[in-house]
């Protein structure tokens, strides 16, 4: 980290605004890619600014991507949609099969941002035939991610199943297909299933994943492992999330939402009722801020869950009927299912 800091410097010194640029755009990856929860959006900003001074089109528009992710990891709505715009135009003025499927990308993102789920799957199936054109194997792959989160809000991940699978057998040592079986199967009630594929996650205390997968795989992990009431993984997985603390998870291609989240889901699992409170709470105040309807209402649910086994009835059903009433509208029938169970076992 410290080589890359001196680079930028050394760049600096050079004078020469289109060196700064690549170094400053390589210094973004490379905090990107190690999923540094530091503020990145002052440097996307010197980025374009330096690139444009350039003359260099094709950097600042590598620019303005990384400051739409950053966004994202800010929950910064608002300005999120404003940049998206912006890249939009840029992509179809460069007409860039790359600049084209990030496009796409953000858009699907944004949708599943919003509930928008049909709206998600178009935008990713443009994606995917977009990302063949750029021969970029990730670009092809991170699509189908997307319609699997819109799916199982649907209720629909059975139609997934032989696709995960598949990309189980395909790519064996990589977490983020076996996460997402083992998701698959707690969502269709196959724990034991779940059980065998988030222990081999696990293996070695996770120490078998690479970094640069942390951020892609960490929510699930922590929606299983709560799932599967796992305690002593529960408490690894807390160090694991707990410097994203002040962060909303995301890559290019989701939003999983505030850390803050999974720590509650994770407290609640290590039996840390005022802990997992508070934690949710802050979730949900920014999940709300971020006009995030869906993970709105996921946060109300988990909340309402530990009130619950609190005894605290009475603020656990406004929760429930908040979260309801949002699956209702857009059609989260998943968690809609989940909630119905819910209030049945209480009655």
């Amino acid at each position: 980290m410290a080589l890359g800091a001196q680079a930028v410097e050394m760049a600096r010194r050079l004078g020469d605004a289109s060196t700064l640029a690549h170094t400053l755009s390589s210094r973004h990856f490379v905090l990107w890619r190690r999923n540094d929860p530091m503020d990145r959006l002052p440097l996307a900003n010197e980025i374009i600014e330096t690139a444009e001074a350039a003359g260099e089109r094709e950097l600042a528009a590598q620019g303005r991507s990384w400051r739409i992710m950053d966004l994202m990891s800010a929950g910064d709505a608002p300005a999120l949609d404003t940049e998206i715009e912006s890249y939009a135009r840029f992509a179809r003025e460069l007409r860039h099969p790359r600049h084209l499927w990030l496009m796409a990308n953000f858009l699907a993102m944004r949708a599943l941002w919003m509930g928008r789920w049909d709206e998600a799957e178009r935008q990713a199936r443009g994606a995917i035939e977009l990302g063949e054109r750029t021969g970029d194997l990730p670009a092809q792959a991170y699509p189908y991610l997307q319609i699997f989160v819109a799916r199982r809000e649907q209720g629909r991940l059975a139609e997934e199943e032989e696709r995960v699978k598949l990309g189980v057998e395909l790519f064996p040592t990589r977490p983020v297909p076996r996460i997402l079986l083992a998701l698959l199967y707690c969502e269709l009630g196959r724990e034991a299933d779940a059980r065998v594929q988030f222990d081999r996650l696990a293996a070695d205390d996770f120490g078998d994943l690479r970094r640069d997968y942390w951020i892609g795989v960490l929510p699930y992990l922590c929606e299983v492992c709560n799932v599967l009431d796992d305690r002593s993984r529960a408490a690894l997985l807390y160090e694991l999330v707990f410097p994203f603390t002040s962060s909303i998870l995301s890559l290019a291609s989701i939003a999983w939402g505030a850390a803050t989240l999974y720590l509650g889901m994770l407290s609640a699992t290590l039996g840390q009722p005022a802990r997992a409170l508070a934690e949710l709470e802050d979730a949900l105040v920014r999940h709300t801020a971020m006009g995030a309807e869906p993970l709105l209402a996921r946060t109300q649910f988990e909340c309402a869950r530990v009130l619950l086994a609190a005894g605290d009835r009475r603020r656990a059903e406004a929760l429930l009927g908040a979260a309801a009433r949002i699956t209702e509208g857009l059609e989260m029938r998943a968690l809609g299912e989940r909630i119905a169970t819910l209030r049945d076992e209480r009655k």
